[in-house]
């Protein structure tokens, strides 16, 4: 059995099994909401920062999700930050281990997947990449029954053609689907090699009302076929990748928009000093 362990269990959440059950149980209980929201919604976006900063916004959708479905299956687009990821990956057999349970991998899903051509069986490239382990404790609190389908999803490609590739093997099988995407947006600074307005309130506000805007925008849309394309030019995301193949398959699977549930910056969660180095954060469903 391959298991894939924690590599961020310590730093980015707490890795003592009661401490981040008890954190991730108070993040998912904000997902308790109402309003103009999809009944039956496909997925949704989160974050992967670490939980001091994002956990909420994180917390919000998978709650959310959780009190309006019951999935057979997760299909989890990543972001890629690791080299040795170059082509969409997955793994075809396996068990990812958090410090609150175990999540075993849909392997006949993600051997369908591997069979399209779009992704290869790379288990290696998962060891040191937490933009799916980030988000896991929460989603396996909040789906305790499901099977996960790990993808990473580097911006090498659009997203498009595999997202649809995504829904159709979802189809084929029978799966009662879910598909999430884990990005961040905007990383704004000099931290990151990004002042494109400068330091300080008016690159917040930039960054607030225009570049995540962009962004944003797109996904309430659906837009998936904007989605690369926009990052590449704009640096306003991640995951571009992932998140474009979430919104191609959402869409295929009969998702009509995307809800912007909250949005908001690390300055405006924990500001530490001026508004020099931060990042955006959204957390959307789809339906």
């Amino acid at each position: 059995m391959v298991v894939r362990e924690p590599w961020v269990a310590g730093t980015f959440y707490p890795a003592d099994p009661a401490a981040c059950r008890r954190e991730a149980r108070e993040y998912l209980s904000r997902g308790r909401l109402n309003g103009n929201l999809p009944a039956d919604p496909i997925g949704g976006i989160v974050p992967h920062a670490g939980w001091r900063f994002s956990g909420a916004i994180c917390g919000k959708v998978l709650g959310y999700l959780a009190s309006k479905r019951s999935p057979q299956t997760i299909v989890f687009t990543g972001t890629v930050h690791v080299p040795e990821v170059r082509y969409p990956s997955t793994m075809t057999m396996g068990t990812w281990r958090t410090p609150v349970g175990d999540m075993d991998v849909d392997c006949e899903f993600a051997q369908r997947l591997v069979a399209t051509g779009l992704v290869q069986d790379f288990p290696q490239g998962f060891v040191r990449e937490h933009s799916i382990e980030v988000p896991l404790p929460m989603t396996i609190l909040a789906f305790p029954r499901a099977w996960l389908v790990p993808l990473m999803v580097p911006p090498t490609v659009s997203g498009v053609e595999l997202g649809q590739a995504v829904a159709e093997v979802g189809r084929a099988l029978g799966r009662d689907l879910l598909l999430l995407a884990s990005s961040d947006l905007t990383h704004y600074g000099p931290n990151y090699g990004f002042t494109p307005v400068g330091l300080g309130e008016p690159a917040l506000q930039w960054t607030r009302t225009e570049n995540d805007r962009a962004i944003l925008e797109a996904i309430e849309r659906l837009e998936a076929e904007r989605i690369v394309p926009m990052v590449a030019k704009r640096r306003n995301a991640c995951g571009p990748a992932a998140i474009a193949t979430v919104l191609a398959g959402a869409r295929q699977l009969g998702a009509q928009r995307g809800y912007i549930l909250e949005y908001a910056t690390s300055h405006d969660v924990l500001p530490m000093g001026p508004p020099d180095n931060f990042v955006g954060y959204v957390g959307a469903v789809l339906g």
